[in-house]
């Protein structure tokens, strides 16, 4: 339930910020700090993206890919993979 409430409340508040409502970024903000240690994605596909990041790094052309990509995994699971 947590993730859900996570992937939900994550594009309400950056809705809330473009359509400038301030009670309500802060409001999602608020639960969102509460709920920071949840990972929204299974840990298999953590895995899986850090390994292809990885491979994608070989290539010149994908480094800047790559590195925008490695850095969406959260820290704990970036830390316990590598």
């Amino acid at each position: 339930m947590k993730r859900l409430t996570k992937a939900v409340l994550f594009p309400v508040r950056n809705i809330a910020y473009r359509w400038n409502r301030v009670r309500l970024f802060y409001w999602a903000d608020r639960k969102l700090y509460e709920l920071r240690a949840v990972c929204v994605m299974p840990f298999w596909y953590y895995r899986w993206l850090y390994h292809i990041c990885l491979w994608l790094v070989t290539f010149n052309n994908f480094k800047r890919l790559a590195d925008l990509a490695i850095h969406t995994i959260p820290y704990q699971v970036r830390f316990q993979i590598a």
